[in-house]
């Protein structure tokens, strides 16, 4: 068995790097879009070549194992036997690639509408030079043959889509002609989910096959603790459209909560308001520490470690016999 993640994805943060996998597994970036143009160079770099071998190996050396919820839970490998979609002729290590990824995530614009610690702290924006050159390195990228082969686009896993300029411009330049075997996934605070914002993506509208709304709170207390700038009665409302939209185009609804010691008590209510909203699945993750948080503070807040004064409360709530429910997902091992 190995993790086939390295074999299909890129994902582009802000400062350009490209990374094989979500950086917060997997730390290394194979190269960096705003220094070298040529993605193929990237995708086949003496770094993703590296990573690529510690999967084949299962040495899995480069990636976070306290974070990794695929590492956490031995999940989302596929049989060796299976690699031949994975082997490029004359390389027995198959580690250079003859294709190039079908799985795209589009993080270089951090703008988002809110400003919560457990990502940034305060409100971010982009400067006006930024937007234009994001804008123009955006517009070049869908022309690419590269981007031509992408099947699953993320938008966006740093900042909110609808915040944001350049990944709105994005959704509005998709469309079924340029892009017809495209799948979308939306990630979204929600807040801005209205029927006039998505209104304004309709060209792509038919690609959208999951809406990931990230949201830290079953109760309107709780959410004004911990998601900074957002209003719980708006939230509400907008997921109730997306309910609607599930039922009339099919679209796949994910609610994420980042675990912590403000809200951790919520985990079950949170499973059950979801329900209430037709959402497919719930999944809960551990809080990371992005530099918003002193060492002190962190420890506070991390709710996930043994040395946290909450932890046997903490494990009562895992054990809540609704968390067992199919739809939820913990990146939790063995309660850890």
């Amino acid at each position: 068995m190995y993790c086939k993640i390295p074999f299909e994805r890129i994902e582009i943060v802000p400062d350009g790097n490209v990374f094989n996998c979500c950086p917060s597994w997997l730390d290394k970036p194979i190269g960096n879009i705003f220094d070298e143009p040529d993605f193929g160079k990237i995708w086949n770099s003496n770094t993703a070549q590296i990573l690529r071998s510690s999967m084949l190996e299962e040495t899995y050396e480069f990636c976070n194992h306290e974070y990794c919820p695929f590492l956490l839970k031995e999940i989302f490998k596929s049989p060796k036997d299976k690699i031949e979609t994975h082997r490029c002729a004359g390389n027995s290590q198959e580690t250079i690639l003859s294709y190039g990824p079908v799985i795209m995530a589009l993080n270089y614009d951090p703008t988002c509408n809110l400003f919560c610690k457990s990502c940034r702290g305060h409100m971010f924006g982009l400067s006006r030079e930024k937007v234009e050159f994001l804008l123009k390195f955006q517009g070049n990228l869908l022309k690419t043959p590269l981007f031509q082969n992408i099947r699953e686009l993320i938008v966006t896993g740093n900042g909110d889509p609808f915040a944001s300029k350049v990944h709105m411009t994005l959704l509005q330049d998709i469309n079924e002609q340029r892009f017809p075997h495209l799948g979308l996934t939306l990630r979204t605070n929600g807040i801005l989910f209205t029927p006039q914002n998505w209104e304004k993506i309709s060209t792509s509208h038919y690609a959208v096959d999951l809406i990931k709304v990230s949201i830290d709170a079953a109760t309107k207390g709780t959410y004004r603790n911990v998601r900074y700038g957002g209003d719980f009665d708006k939230l509400l409302k907008n997921l109730s459209f997306m309910a609607e939209l599930k039922q009339t185009k099919k679209i796949k609804l994910q609610a994420v909560f980042l675990v912590q010691q403000k809200n951790y008590r919520e985990m079950p209510i949170f499973v059950e308001l979801m329900q209430s909203f037709n959402f497919d699945s719930v999944h809960f993750t551990k809080i990371n520490n992005w530099g918003t948080y002193t060492e002190e503070e962190f420890r506070q807040v991390a709710i996930h470690r043994k040395d946290h004064p909450e932890w046997e409360t903490f494990l009562k709530i895992l054990s809540h016999p609704i968390l067992k429910d199919p739809v939820v997902s913990i990146d939790f091992k063995d309660g850890e």
